[in-house]
């Protein structure tokens, strides 16, 4: 017997027993004096939680929402934390119905609206809430969403404080795409939730009609508009007022101009095109084009879809044509130019709204309507015909039912002659020519649809008037292009004719035949033709096309190959296609026929050549005849033919070696060893050559074989690719120098620098000196990538990698996956007034508590409403002030209402300005002039508590006791002191004072350096001051020597200046100038001496 089948456990076994342990631990002593228990249990039960099965999770439940009930906001906080859990693991465990309750249950635990943290806290849970209800039950969700979506925008909104209007934006934003979305996925679905998505609707909307332009203006506009593209199908009506609204509140120049207009570019695309004109009228009320709202033209333009042609005949032609009239009579007067060029421009935008209207319109019976109109513009309005064409071209490619291209292609005896006169009339100018391509593409497009009676009447019109026509002039290639296009949808046997007439004579070059032109330059262009022709029927799908290629493929094969010696260049292209298309129709093909031999050799001959490089043809080629010879193993006899280019020009070694590289690239895993090496001393034998050409292809062909092959295989031939390197011409070498540098540093990253040097050759120093730099800079980039992971690992990891929103909702915050992120990101401290300082610098180590209430007033904190009294953040008095009592007992400190500045009698601040002393020889601290040492510049904060411990038995036992800022202040002065050589007398250093090189100079005397303190060492070194003066010679230039006293010397004083970066020129100057001074002195005494040891000899 066949056991039956047991479903699969969703919930942990011992589930049960964790959950009653949990639920022991909430008492009401543990709550009172043992939080920290509970705060492990919900720690527990964050990660558990959804393993529980359903029972075990609504007794949790139960008494999660019962200790919430707590003034610990710690307690609070954890427990939204695990409902958040619960919910975002969309647990099969927790049924619908469980969390609807506990969704209506969590309302009335909503915090206080000026506690940011806590706020978003709750609304994140409420919002990942009513997400698990839209995946398993829809009808819950949509009834449960109008509650929480008008808390979002009535209450919400309106905060003061900007993350909590960032918040409700961004649950709004998740709720219409996840919950809302799912509701309007049909007119059935749309049906079951009308009345709960109308209120959701309604609560947005009211915003607008209340305060919609205020700080949170930027996410009101952009919910309105994720809620017209999701919901205006099927609600059109009830978006129609803030459509309206938007409507008379745009503004070209106000801030938000470009948000309205996002929102009403998505009403555009969703909602009824007949509704949205009657929000935003183009017109007033007496039928006139109202230019105020002109700003909707180009919205229409981008995002009009599924409207009607009778809207368009009603409204937009007649508009269009009002500003025809006032443009007619307004440019034959000279005062009115300017309001002329106006009117222009409004027609030809309204006529460019046709494209958005032929974009999959819902009454495409209704073009009869508009067809006469067309055809009669683009008969007598060239400026107009571009909108048209692009109109046609749109609505053909939208039509989806036979009868709609019926509909449409039973005009195309209006269209069509039209678009040929337009196609075959001589361009005056690029915006002509453009205007013809977009004929020619719509000719492409309508002959689709047209039926066959008339392509059969105007095949036979157009090739009768070819047949009028001498070759060569732009008339006959425009009239060949016509026929070529009508050719498509003949039957075999005109096709038949037309390929001995205007196919076969042509390539053959015959002469003698009408049909052919007589001079070379016709019959290449013609040729050109007739191989453009060719390739449209081998590729064509349709029934005659498909027929008259298998009848005569055979017959078209030896046509190409027999026809190669008599073609021209820049007619490789299409030839090459015809030639791929006709072996596409043989997957059988011998590798050794004709076709084959051949066209392999004409395929690497053009593969330099512009048109096939564009169209790559040749490379498919290669390709697909590579493949065949590698199904068959024998892909070392396509080589052979592709090698033996190395017997012709330049240009033909150059691309065989360019095709090499392609079949190296493709066949990598078919080639034998002895294919690759023979492939690479080819190659290399064309690497030390003189050409130009030839050695950048080689260079490329040699970067992707170190590149791709297995490094074990390359190095077997490293010493012949380094050789060759080495030995390439200077020219070539000096040529190619950034592909030479390519592959050296490719070399050197897969096989070290160090073996690539040994194999240079001694005598070229270049590449040495190259492969030097190359090492030094990747063991630079070695070590700086080292650094970049290593100061990535210390860091928190909050990179700002997140991907942007698209378009105008970039601003909105991503949908935050856990709820510490909230708790983390959300600003707890309050708004009123400047942090202290010292307070800024410490980071809090636990979570305040406030409780809002004032002495009229007090919590009554057994009420369950005492909820939304207790904050984490310092609640504000009414006039402004900080109140409120603290509930974890902590001090209030008083702020100082000047932060720290004085203030004259009138209540003026008194701020000294505290010039940069960073680059001067004075003293900072004596140029401020402060009455308190406490307010002297603290110039180094970091050593100042490492040294205050050394210092302190030197130091007075005032000093000790002394905790303000002045003792910190010494401390980081006797810090600097010890790093710059200057110290107190009491701590024992050296100390600046005497004769020579250790007397104390002025500098130091002004900075401070030579201090024993603030004031003696000033009084000391001022009498200890000795410039060099007394050596001075009164007589003679220069110093002289003195009884009893050093020689004299020049010493340059120590200086902060001497560590300033700017000034390091100016420094680096003034032991120059003493340099240059010895040695002119010493040549000048030298000199004296020869002068006086002549003399003597004499």
């Amino acid at each position: 017997a066949v056991e039956p089948k047991t479903a699969p456990i969703k919930h942990h076994p011992a589930g049960g027993r964790v959950a009653r342990f949990c639920v022991a631990l909430f008492k009401p002593e543990n709550i009172a004096n043992n939080q920290t228990v509970i705060l492990h249990a919900l720690g527990l039960l964050h990660n558990a939680l959804p393993g529980f099965n359903r029972d075990d999770i609504k007794l949790v439940a139960e008494n999660l929402l019962s200790i919430m009930t707590a003034t610990n906001v710690l307690i609070r906080t954890n427990c939204f934390q695990t409902f958040h859990s619960l919910f975002s693991s969309k647990t099969e465990n927790l049924t619908p119905v469980l969390a609807g309750k506990l969704i209506t249950a969590l309302y009335d635990y909503r915090p206080d609206r000026s506690d940011s943290r806590q706020t978003i806290a709750w609304l994140t849970v409420l919002k990942e809430g009513h997400l698990f209800l839209s995946r398993y039950d829809l009808v819950l969700c949509s009834a449960a969403l109008p509650k929480l979506v008008q808390i979002c925008t009535q209450d919400f909104w309106s905060s003061e404080r900007l993350d909590v209007v960032s918040a409700a934006s961004n649950a709004l934003k998740d709720i219409l795409y996840e919950c809302v979305q799912p509701c309007c996925v049909d007119e059935r679905e749309v049906e079951k939730h009308r009345v709960a998505l109308e209120k959701v609707l309604r609560s947005i909307i009211e915003v607008l009609s209340s305060a919609p332009f205020g700080h949170a203006a930027t996410h009101v506009l952009v919910i309105l508009a994720i809620a017209f593209d999701i919901t205006g199908k099927y609600f059109g009506e009830t978006l129609a007022p803030a459509l309206a609204t938007l409507g008379t509140r745009y503004d070209p120049h106000a801030s938000n101009r470009i948000q309205i207009e996002h929102a009403v570019l998505q009403a555009i695309g969703s909602m009824d095109t007949t509704l949205v004109l009657r929000c935003i009228p183009l017109s007033d009320a007496d039928g006139k084009i109202d230019l105020d709202r002109t700003w909707m033209l180009p919205l229409l333009r981008e995002g009009l879809q599924q409207a009607s042609f009778e809207l368009f005949n009603a409204v937009i032609l007649k508009l269009a044509y009002q500003c025809y009239i006032a443009w007619g009579k307004l440019k034959e007067s000279d005062d009115s130019k300017n309001q002329a060029h106006i009117f222009e421009l409004l027609c030809c935008q309204l006529w460019g709204l046709f494209p958005g209207f032929c974009r999959r319109p819902k009454d495409v019976s209704n073009f009869r309507l508009i067809a006469k109109t067309l055809g009669t513009v683009l008969n007598d309005n060239p400026d107009l015909r571009s909108p048209v064409l692009d109109g046609l071209k749109e609505l053909i490619s939208h039509l989806e039912t036979p009868e709609e291209r019926a509909e449409v292609g039973r005009f195309a005896k209006n269209f069509l002659p039209r678009l040929f006169n337009i196609y075959t009339t001589k361009p005056k100018g690029s915006y002509e020519n453009e205007v013809r391509q977009a004929a020619f593409e719509a000719i492409q497009a309508y002959l689709s649809i047209t039926p066959q009676p008339v392509l059969d009447e105007m095949f036979g019109t157009a090739l009768q008037q070819l047949q009028e026509k001498a070759p060569g002039t732009f008339l006959y290639d425009m009239l060949f292009d016509i026929v070529e296009q009508l050719a498509l949808y003949q039957t075999r046997e005109k096709l038949e004719e037309i390929y001995e007439r205007y196919i076969t004579v042509i390539l053959k070059r015959e002469k003698k035949q009408e049909t052919v032109a007589k001079t070379n330059a016709n019959v290449r262009r013609q040729m050109k033709k007739a191989l453009q022709l060719l390739r449209e029927i081998l590729a064509s799908e349709n029934e005659g096309c498909v027929q008259f290629v298998e009848a005569k493929l055979g017959n078209i094969e030896k046509l190409l190959i027999g026809t190669l010696h008599l073609s021209f260049e820049g007619i490789q292209a299409p030839r090459l296609a015809c030639l791929k298309l006709v072996l596409e129709k043989q997957p059988s093909v011998q590798l050794n026929c004709k076709l084959v031999t051949r066209t392999i050799p004409e395929a690497v001959t053009t593969f330099h050549v512009e048109a096939v490089k564009k169209e790559n043809v040749a490379v498919d080629l290669l390709e697909n005849l590579g493949q065949r010879f590698d199904e068959k193993g024998k892909i070392n006899e396509f080589i052979d033919l592709v090698i033996a280019g190395f017997t012709g020009d330049t240009q033909l070694i150059s691309n065989t070696i360019w095709v090499l590289r392609g079949i190296l690239q493709q066949f990598t895993g078919s080639l034998s060893i002895d294919s690759l090496k023979f492939m690479l001393e080819q190659v290399l034998t064309f690497l030390i050559g003189k050409t130009r050409m030839e050695v950048d292809a080689a260079l490329n062909f040699l970067l992707l074989y170190i590149r791709s092959l297995p490094i074990p295989l390359v190095s077997n031939y490293l010493a012949l690719i380094v050789k060759a390197l080495s030995m390439m011409q200077p020219d070539t070498k000096r040529h190619s120098r950034l592909l030479v540098g390519y592959v050296y540093k490719k070399l050197c990253k897969r096989f070290g620098a160090a073996e690539i040097i040994e194999l240079v050759p001694g005598n070229d120093e270049t590449t040495h000196k190259r492969l030097k730099k190359i090492r030094k800079d990747m063991a630079r980039a070695k070590r700086n990538r080292q650094e970049q992971q290593g100061g990535d690992s210390k860091g928190d990891g909050n990179e700002d990698d997140e991907d942007q929103e698209p378009d105008f909702v970039s601003h909105l915050q991503k949908k935050s996956l856990t709820i510490d992120d909230i708790l983390e990101d959300s600003d707890s401290d309050s708004d009123s007034g400047v942090e202290n300082e010292r307070k800024s610098r410490k980071k809090a180590s636990k979570m305040e508590t406030f409780i809002k209430e004032t002495p009229d007033s007090i919590v009554d904190l057994a009420d369950l409403d005492a909820i939304g009294k207790i904050t984490t953040n310092e609640p504000v008095r009414e006039d402004g002030a900080e109140g409120g009592s603290r509930a974890s007992g902590s001090a209030q400190r008083k702020k100082d209402p000047n932060r720290g500045f004085k203030t004259a009698p009138d209540g003026r601040l008194i701020i000294v300005d505290i010039e940069d002393y960073s680059d001067s020889d004075e003293d900072p601290d004596d140029a401020l002039g402060y009455a308190d040492k406490a307010k002297k510049r603290v110039y180094d904060q970091e050593d100042s508590d490492d040294d205050s411990e050394t210092e302190g038995q030197g130091h007075a036992t005032q000093d000790d006791d002394d905790d303000g800022p002045s003792s910190r202040k010494r401390k980081a002065i006797d810090a600097l002191s010890a790093r710059s050589g200057m110290t107190g007398a009491s701590s024992g250093r050296y100390v600046a004072g005497g004769k020579g090189i250790h007397r104390p100079t002025a500098a130091s005397v002004r900075s401070g350096y030579s201090g024993r303190s603030t004031v003696k060492s000033t009084k000391t070194a001022k009498s200890n001051a000795s410039t060099g003066k007394e050596y001075r010679s009164k007589k003679a230039s220069g110093d002289m020597l003195k009884k009893g006293k050093h020689e004299p010397y020049a010493y340059v004083p120590l200086s902060r200046n001497s560590l300033n970066r700017r000034k390091r020129a100016k420094n680096a100057g003034q032991f120059k100038s003493i340099a240059r001074g010895a040695r002119k002195g010493a040549a000048a005494g030298a000199k004296k001496r020869l002068l006086k040891a002549g003399s003597k000899r004499k």
